[in-house]
């Protein structure tokens, strides 16, 4: 799953709907009583935020190792990688399994390959985004705490193309839908009648706070160019 979340979210080579797919067929394949850790880095591997600042060769990571001696990556001086990482784990976080956050993913710390990946930890002097980006993982974790669907729903996609993907998980008489954009900002109308536990009639965004009205079944959602949006009853 790993190689389908930074093809997809980080580098922008594979449609959005993979990692869904490759999800549900794992999920498919262990089934319910195999709970399995979802991460977007670890130990072994390049960064997410330098995969999406594009200073990674390819999603392999070939070339890292050496990258890291000769020309560490920077943090990203931009905001489109952090948006890049926001969408990563606004998926991480919403899906079946327990997700693991390699410490400093979730202040965006960058790094190549091993040993460059296992840099010393950044505590303060963070940028702006980097701070906005672990005020983020923050309010999704406490969603999915407060949300039971968040941590043993039932999984399903809702709709993808190549820039777009729209995933659900629902049960025990809760739900969360989630929807990501890698595109230009773009509106998305997201059917809901197989959602299960969703009774709402609005739903409200875990990370900016807007709500959104549940009509004829379906819910219309402004989503920004690589942006990422959460909601919950």
């Amino acid at each position: 799953l790993y190689w389908e979340i930074v093809g997809a979210f980080a580098r922008g080579e594979i449609d959005m709907g993979k990692p869904a797919d490759v999800l549900a067929g794992s999920l498919a394949f262990y089934g319910s009583n195999s709970i399995m850790s979802n991460f977007l880095g670890n130990h072994d591997i390049a960064r997410f935020i330098s995969h999406a600042n594009g200073d990674i060769q390819d999603k392999w990571s070939n070339g890292a190792k050496e990258l890291g001696w000769s020309n560490p990556p920077p943090v990203p001086a931009v905001a489109a990688p952090f948006s890049k990482l926001r969408m990563a784990f606004a998926f991480l976080m919403t899906v079946p399994g327990i997700p693991l956050v390699y410490y400093g993913d979730e202040v965006g710390l960058p790094g190549a390959g091993d040993p460059d990946n296992r840099r010393m930890m950044q505590f303060d002097g963070l940028s702006a985004e980097q701070q906005a980006i672990k005020e983020d993982v923050a309010k999704l974790a406490k969603a999915r705490l407060m949300h039971p669907a968040m941590r043993t729903g039932s999984f399903s996609k809702l709709m993808s193309d190549a820039n777009g993907l729209a995933i659900a998980v629902s049960g025990s008489g809760d739900a969360a839908v989630a929807v990501f954009n890698r595109g230009d900002a773009r509106t998305f109308s997201i059917p809901l009648a197989g959602v299960s536990g969703l009774s709402a009639t609005q739903l409200t965004d875990v990370l900016t706070g807007k709500t959104f009205p549940v009509s004829g079944g379906s819910v219309s959602v402004d989503v920004p160019a690589l942006g990422a949006v959460v909601l919950v009853p």
